[in-house]
């Protein structure tokens, strides 16, 4: 084996948990994880633990797959996935990905080790250079705010009174679901939601009075066995819930929602697409203009 390896250095303009998502989710990896050239296509499945595996397959225009296996040998969660790498070509190769915030950016360094011969690196360096910049566009013209689940409705209640609802534990458990836990609302601040098994932890990352609540999903654990494809996942890690506030008139408060992240490329889109329009559009609605509303139970 040669001592030469690759390192690659990339910015990519997405959070730190959406870019470690596109790496560790094969929903995800296959929509990204090929060389950028026309009609070429993946596939791909992992068991994402240390010691578990990965199959990427990838799809050339003249009908020519490519096939690439290897083991998680270390993961980190958003900061560091540790890989074996196997192709038709080489065995035995490492990849590492590190993972750094660099002003709500994520840089990315990519390593790949222990090459057979300078050839082999080259064509690397161009295939790994090219899967980046598929990553980068990735977020740009698929992962965008209007692309996501959003909705506008119009309440007729005060904003203090729709405000109150989305940022207090009360107002939650009335509209959402009963069994929650609501920090106080403050930045940084992290509350859990939970939906019998299903559950995700909130962490608060924009609070302006009567105007806007940003939340970030920083964990997340599906568990519904009539919905086998969505069983045990957590699809909505690094995804951000935006509820933007207008007041129409005294007595009415427009809401704009954008569950930004929620795009119809993630599994579970169907589903949390009718959930939030029944919470948002009929729960959230009638509990802040008749006090009752309809939450999880």
């Amino acid at each position: 084996m040669t001592s030469s390896k690759i390192v690659i250095k990339k910015l990519i303009a997405a959070p730190v948990a959406k870019v470690f998502a596109a790496w560790s989710k094969p929903e995800i990896m296959q929509h990204w994880f090929f060389p950028p050239q026309m009609d070429w296509s993946a596939q791909a499945a992992n068991e994402f633990k240390v010691g578990g595996w990965y199959t990427l397959e990838m799809k050339g225009n003249d009908g020519t797959t490519y096939k690439h296996t290897g083991e998680y040998k270390e993961i980190i969660p958003n900061k560091k996935i540790v890989f074996t790498w196997n192709s038709h070509v080489v065995s035995g190769t490492l990849v590492t990905v590190e993972l750094h915030e660099v002003a709500e950016k994520t840089e990315i360094t990519l390593t790949h080790d222990l090459f057979p011969n300078d050839e082999v690196r080259e064509k690397h360096q161009n295939g790994w250079t090219g899967c980046l910049d598929n990553l980068q566009n990735f977020f740009q013209t698929k992962n965008t705010t209007t692309d996501s689940y959003h909705c506008k409705i119009r309440y007729r209640a005060p904003i203090q009174t729709v405000y109150a609802a989305i940022t207090q534990e009360n107002g939650l458990k009335n509209w959402w679901t009963q069994d929650c836990t609501v920090a106080p609302m403050m930045l940084s601040s992290k509350s859990t939601f939970r939906f019998g098994k299903t559950f995700n932890v909130m962490q608060t990352k924009e609070l302006i009075p009567n105007q806007k609540v940003v939340w970030e999903c920083v964990q997340m654990h599906f568990e519904d066995t009539d919905n086998p494809k969505l069983d045990n996942t957590d699809e909505w890690t690094g995804t951000t819930l935006i509820f933007q506030l207008s007041q129409n008139s005294e007595n009415e408060t427009d809401l704009h929602f954008i569950h930004e992240g929620l795009t119809q490329h993630l599994a579970c889109f169907d589903l949390c697409q009718s959930k939030w329009d029944y919470f948002l559009k009929e729960s959230l609605k009638t509990f802040v203009e008749t006090g009752v509303g309809g939450p999880y139970a």
